[in-house]
């Protein structure tokens, strides 16, 4: 996914997104609930506050399946959580 592609999703600009991958700006937790809603992931995953991809995985380990997603899908999402875990002081 590009960061065009999910800027449409969220409704924001690409250079949002761009901040967003950059550490030089904080999604509302309106864009983080979209977010997590769109990946299917429960927004304590998204941010780097447990492993549980789902709210209902919470007790047990989850890896996420990338399939079906290209490079830039990837790296969105890794620079997306990278940034939370950041934000978080949690080592990316």
């Amino acid at each position: 996914m590009s960061q065009k592609e999910l800027a449409s999703i969220l409704k924001i600009s690409q250079q949002v997104i761009y901040k967003y991958e950059n550490g030089l700006a904080e999604p509302e937790l309106c864009k983080l609930v979209k977010i997590a809603d769109y990946f299917d992931v429960s927004l304590d995953y998204l941010i780097g506050n447990g492993d549980a991809k789902n709210v209902s995985d919470k007790k047990s380990d989850c890896t996420v399946s990338l399939s079906g997603l290209d490079n830039d899908d990837i790296e969105v999402i890794q620079n997306l959580i990278c940034f939370l875990r950041k934000k978080n002081r949690k080592i990316c």
